[in-house]
């Protein structure tokens, strides 16, 4: 099986074209080895897919050549022994690594999102989103009654969140604040990442209700520099719009710092893009 997600320049445009179109395979792929925990089964020594089999409670025949279909792409590999090791690659499936993308794979890959994908076709026919045409609602009044998957997102948004941050603190001074607000922060990250950085500020993590509740943040002992403020959908909207108005217009539609009604205040957008794609 060729490679799904090469980038390579010399790749015929043909192959380059059907590596495209099958990249869904992979996005699957990593998403199954990643509801199986199997980059935290392989944390310690490598084992046999018979042993990884067992103790998920999966086929093996079938896992085995799941594995081997993620070792092509550079997720897993297989010693002399037949025995299955993490790679660098792999290692970010893991939960408790700290640049862990397990959070994306699983939302993904799951089927609320995955479902919507494959009607994209009527989105853009209809020009009405996948989402509310499948379930009736918005993607978060969806992820407000289905904890779950509430749970998978924000990991997402966090996975997100630890790709970046090295990005982001090198690129910004955030020490000139007295007060920094994450607006939609979800679980904080983030903002305890700048907090932990710049030991002068205050920080506010506002969001919707759900996502505030369940946020774990070490700064939750320090009320003094860390305050959580949970808010309706339609507030927090409002507040993303105040940012995305006062910012610069290369930046994000979707900024991670609001500034307050404070004259001194200053909107920071992160945009994602890379420099090539912003011209």
């Amino acid at each position: 099986m060729g490679n799904p997600v090469s980038q390579a320049a010399d790749v015929p445009s043909p192959a380059r074209l059907s590596q495209l179109i099958t990249g869904f395979r992979i996005t699957q792929a990593i998403y199954v080895a990643a509801t199986l925990g199997i980059a935290d089964l392989l944390d310690t020594a490598p084992r046999s897919v018979e042993v990884l089999a067992e103790t998920t409670g999966n086929h093996a025949p079938s896992l085995e050549r799941l594995l081997l279909m993620l070792a092509s792409v550079g997720l897993f590999t297989r010693d002399a022994d037949g025995r299955f090791r993490n790679t660098a690659l792999s290692e970010l499936l893991q939960n408790d690594h700290p640049h862990s993308m397990r959070g994306l794979a699983l939302m993904y890959g799951a089927p609320w999102t995955w479902t919507p994908w494959g009607t994209l076709d009527e989105t853009i026919k209809t020009g009405r989103g996948a989402v509310d045409r499948l379930y009736g609602c918005s993607m978060f009044d969806y992820l407000a009654r289905d904890p779950s998957a509430a749970a998978i997102f924000n990991l997402a948004m966090s996975s997100t969140s630890a790709r970046d941050l090295p990005s982001i603190l090198g690129a910004y001074d955030f020490s000139g604040f007295d007060c920094i607000v994450d607006v939609g922060g979800g679980h904080g990250a983030l903002l305890q990442a700048i907090l932990h950085r710049h030991p002068a500020p205050r920080g506010i993590l506002a969001d919707l209700p759900l996502v505030v509740a369940n946020a774990r943040c070490a700064l939750h002992r320090r009320p003094d520099r860390f305050f959580q403020r949970s808010t309706d959908r339609r507030r927090l909207l409002r507040l993303e719009a105040d940012c995305a108005r006062l910012e610069r217009p290369e930046c994000s539609p979707h900024p991670s710092q609001c500034p307050s009604r404070h004259p001194t205040g200053r909107p920071a957008g992160v945009d994602r893009r890379r420099p090539q794609e912003r011209q």
